[in-house]
């Protein structure tokens, strides 16, 4: 049972503009990382799709499908934080908080109750694994590169996330985290020992 004056409260948040930078500094490199052995595995049906499976009118129809699945991802990983959190919550749905951080154009599930911090991180990077990793997956399984772009997307787009995690990495799982009410990160309540 969580008492906040039998813990210790520490703030760790990330800055969301160098955030944004390190997502841009790391943004090639992982995605050459992906990219290379998708390429090496799938060639052929590139360099066919490129050449005799070319046309303007699919060009267009996965911009559009890339478009409408990106703005839908968005939405999408925002509620995935907020079910993965509300699952740990004990008021559940009436912790849970949506708004877009203006200055950087960052939208944000923000959860108003303390939980236990292996539960926090699960929620952190849940949106990062049924986004990102499984799309990924998918793509090399299906030759889908709608897929891998969708995936590759976003992993990027848990960039914040990452940080998030990293920030609690030695953190103990059973403390508690309490998100931030308007920076990206959280207060960590550590136990305070007897």
């Amino acid at each position: 049972m969580f008492n906040e004056k039998d813990y210790e409260k520490i703030t760790k948040v990330i800055n969301l503009e160098d955030a944004n930078k390190f997502g841009f500094r790391i943004m090639w490199p992982l995605f050459l990382g992906l990219l290379v052995p998708y390429l090496i595995i799938y060639w052929n049906d590139i360099i066919y799709n490129f050449t005799e499976g070319w046309s303007f009118s699919r060009y267009m129809i996965d911009t559009l499908i890339i478009i409408i699945a990106s703005f839908i991802g968005i939405i999408l990983h925002e509620l995935i934080h907020a079910i993965t959190w509300m699952i740990a919550a004990k008021k559940g749905l009436k912790t849970i908080k949506f708004g877009i951080i203006w200055k950087t154009i960052s939208p944000y599930c923000h959860c108003t109750e303390p939980m236990k911090i292996k539960h926090y991180r699960l929620g952190a990077i849940m949106p990062a694994i049924i986004l990102g990793v499984f799309p990924l997956v998918t793509s090399y399984i299906t030759r889908c590169f709608l897929y891998f772009f969708f995936g590759f997307l976003f992993i990027l787009g848990a960039i914040g996330d990452f940080l998030v995690i990293q920030i609690l990495y030695n953190e103990k799982r059973n403390d508690y985290a309490l998100d931030h009410p308007t920076e990206a990160g959280c207060y960590v309540y550590r136990k305070i020992s007897t």
